[in-house]
């Protein structure tokens, strides 16, 4: 058997690990410290490649909203001539592996760290000069960044935000990149609850506005809650009429839209249940060739539902009449709160339901780690820690940091 190990080779799903320095191509042997790599043996060596190769379920996750799949395809062949985004699918990857098979984390942070060696320069540059590559590495590299749970460095910069939206235009990869930039950038404005930073105006370019695919529908939906997130987490806190009313009418616009079966069929209830009522929440899309009544769930329209109701569960909450003082304010308040649980709800219910679609799951995380302590029902918070509890082990994702914060704001559970 060759000396150089597949990765990931303990998970049939997944590519194969590298489990000792030997069993590394030559082409990765370098010095400590040293960021460079033996070009000229990466791109002959055909037994590097499958080290570059993202397995199914991170492929899925990266290219949710991405029907041309460019991470999964055109990613790893980029790879070969660029030690760039080599050092960064394999600190991602590796980390993921780990994380998922709970083996020991041994390459990942040494990949990283020499990725950050090449992309410091190239950063430190003029910021016209920057290219699709290194926006595809930055992908990674913070998806790396959220599953050691070490900082948000490499979105911190407006400069390099606005760069990154530039390219939604520009077709390709890089604005298949610059899309899971702004996700990635909602996220974390949701969960360290600071504002959007993006300029989200470079996206209306995009051709995700001139397709009706689900993964294109989802993109619309996505820079929707942005444009709601905007305006709720900046420093005011607030929109104006105006400017809210408008943007929920486009919201509402997007859900009138979209037409059966990429609507939800069939609904939760949310009074008196049990986790088990919230599994029937489907999205549905019937398999081609397949007849009777057998349905697979579009797994970006599940995301795109969920920022839909997140949404709403903003538009709810910053609705301009309920920040004016005054009776009508106070008077308005319980049903603030009910519209905040029942979307909230809503959330957790798609990822409930479709529990193979692990940004879903991720999505609903976010979400509950700022907005969960608005639940009030002991049988949703029941179900909520019931969902979270496991997940960190289903999707590598460090996700202990919320439950132990929902289970001190609910001690009875």
């Amino acid at each position: 058997m060759s000396s150089v190990h597949s990765l990931f080779s303990n998970h049939p799903s997944r590519d194969r690990a590298v489990s000792s320095t030997s069993s590394r191509p030559s082409a990765y042997r370098s010095s400590p410290g040293d960021a460079s790599i033996n070009q000229d043996a990466l791109e002959k060596n055909s037994l590097v490649r499958p080290y570059l190769l993202l397995s199914q379920s991170q492929r899925s996750h990266i290219d949710i909203c991405d029907p041309a799949r460019h991470f999964g395809t055109e990613v790893p062949k980029k790879a070969i001539h660029s030690p760039l985004l080599s050092f960064s699918i394999l600190s991602f990857a590796s980390r993921d592996w780990a994380l998922v098979n709970a083996s020991e984390d041994e390459w990942s942070t040494e990949y990283c760290s020499r990725a950050l060696q090449l992309l410091i320069p190239a950063l430190d540059g003029p910021i016209e000069s920057l290219d699709e590559n290194v926006f595809a590495a930055i992908v990674l590299l913070r998806l790396y960044e959220e599953m050691s749970d070490s900082g948000t460095h490499l979105l911190g910069s407006t400069r390099l935000l606005n760069s990154a939206s530039s390219f939604a235009c520009r077709g390709g990869l890089g604005e298949a990149a610059s899309w899971i930039v702004l996700r990635q950038h909602i996220y974390l404005s949701i969960t360290r609850y600071q504002p959007i930073r993006i300029d989200l105006d470079h996206y209306l370019r995009s051709s995700s506005f001139h397709d009706s695919s689900p993964e294109f529908l989802t993109n619309r939906m996505v820079l929707l809650c942005g444009r709601a997130l905007s305006p709720s987490h900046n420093t005011q806190g607030r929109f104006d009429t105006e400017g809210w009313e408008k943007l929920r009418s486009e919201v509402m616009k997007w859900y009138e839209s979209v037409s059966w079966p990429l609507k939800p069929n069939v609904a939760p209830c949310f009074v008196g249940g049990d986790t088990q009522s919230l599994k029937s929440f489907w999205v549905t899309k019937p398999v081609h060739g397949t007849p009777g009544p057998f349905w697979l769930i579009p797994v970006d329209t599940v995301i795109a539902y969920q920022h839909f109701y997140f949404a709403m569960l903003l538009l709810a909450l910053y609705e301009p009449r309920n920040w004016v003082p005054g009776t009508e304010a106070l008077l308005h308040r319980p049903r603030v709160e009910e519209a905040i649980q029942n979307n909230l709800m809503m959330i957790v219910s798609l990822a409930i339901s479709n529990p193979k679609v692990i940004v879903a799951s991720l999505t609903a995380h976010h979400i509950l780690f700022i907005y969960g302590q608005f639940l009030q029902e002991e049988w949703h918070k029941r179900a909520v820690l019931e969902f979270l509890r496991p997940l960190s082990r289903k999707s590598g994702w460090p996700t202990g940091q919320l439950v132990m914060k929902l289970q001190e704001l609910w001690p009875s559970l």
